[in-house]
């Protein structure tokens, strides 16, 4: 007998904050498009990327909600402004 759920799968947002590594953001983007949990979202942090990450994602991955920074966030900096959009968002858990 297979176990039915009956509550909503709770929120979770992935944050990931980025700077000018495009082939790493499509990688890992292509393996966030693997995960099997019904309920999240991704949010990006690109800080300051000459790249064109933001436009690759923009184009291909428009259910990402793209956030920027001008390349003084930092990794602690871009964790953080992801982490206060999914609060926002009212995210159950952030990873």
């Amino acid at each position: 007998m297979a176990y039915k759920n009956e509550e909503p799968s709770p929120l979770v947002f992935i944050v990931i904050p980025i700077h000018n590594g495009l082939a790493h953001t499509r990688k890992c983007l292509a393996g966030v498009e693997e995960i099997r949990y019904p309920n999240f979202r991704v949010i990006v942090v690109d800080d300051g990327s000459s790249d064109g990450s933001s436009e690759y994602i923009s184009l291909h991955h428009p259910d990402v909600i793209l956030l920027t920074g001008n390349g003084d966030l930092w990794w602690s900096g871009a964790v953080n402004r992801g982490i206060s959009r999914a609060l926002d968002c009212r995210a159950d858990y952030v990873c």
